[in-house]
């Protein structure tokens, strides 16, 4: 018998990120993404979450949604992240 959660908002393991993760992810702290959660940082939209609690959580699928959306508006460089030559 197949899991129920097969469609396509499956959240399982590698499809949902902690801040910590995200953060990672991103090469940048955890207080930045809070902050850029928060919409704190200047430049960027806030960065959508889901809430359960005092916890959240990042959809791997928004964030990349998220980063796209940043690169069509043509921002090179997000503000408070450093380049490490990639």
């Amino acid at each position: 018998m197949p899991p129920a959660n097969t469609g396509p908002l499956m959240l399982g393991e590698t499809n949902v990120l902690t801040v910590r993760e995200a953060a990672k992810e991103l090469r940048c702290s955890p207080a930045h993404i809070q902050n850029v959660i928060r919409g704190k940082v200047v430049g960027l939209p806030p960065l959508p979450v889901i809430r359960i609690g005092r916890r959240m959580l990042i959809l791997r699928g928004s964030l990349r949604q998220w980063l796209l959306a940043l690169e069509a508006r043509g921002i090179g460089q997000i503000p408070g992240v450093q380049s490490h030559g990639d």
